[in-house]
């Protein structure tokens, strides 16, 4: 009687094992699959996607702060010598010291040097970019305009300039 009963035991127990080795498997598969997702969103993360992103019409590289919009009165030229002029504006209602903590960080990803003579000018190669951000004037009949303006302007770095 102890054989049968050790036949019956094993049987049923390997079924047992089959389904403890099914889910071992399957939580192996899942903990696999929610690794290569969060990695694949931590690519996606640090990659710097321009999907999303708004950009200047006048200043191709220049991306627009979110709460910023730009208005109609830049302007782009590309000089015969190398390097462009351009001017961008944005507007909205934001804070001044947020706008220009996001343009210190942003632009000094994008490969713009600090001066460290003048605050809020950048040199990248041959260029340099100059940022002002100020309250919003009123418009000629038009009642007290809120917010502020970032105004945005690409030169050629002076010839007497060092390399940077």
């Amino acid at each position: 009687m102890r054989r049968a009963e050790r036949a019956v035991r094993k049987e049923n127990g390997r079924p047992q094992i089959r389904m403890a080795a099914l889910g071992l498997g399957l939580l192996a598969v899942g903990v696999a699959a929610a690794a290569l997702w969060s990695a694949a969103g931590a690519a996606r993360a640090a990659t710097p996607a321009r999907t999303g992103t708004q950009f200047s019409a006048y200043i191709d590289d220049l991306p627009i702060m979110p709460g910023l919009a730009e208005d109609d009165e830049g302007y782009a030229f590309d000089l015969f010598q190398g390097g462009r002029l351009a001017e961008a504006r944005l507007g909205g209602d934001a804070d001044a010291s947020v706008v220009r903590g996001f343009y210190a960080a942003t632009l000094t990803q994008m490969g713009w040097k600090p001066s460290p003579a003048e605050p809020y000018v950048y040199t990248r190669g041959r260029e340099k970019l100059t940022f002002l951000v100020e309250p919003r004037r009123a418009r000629a009949g038009a009642r007290a305009a809120r917010g502020l303006d970032a105004v945005f302007v690409i030169s050629p770095d002076s010839p007497g300039a060092a390399a940077h």
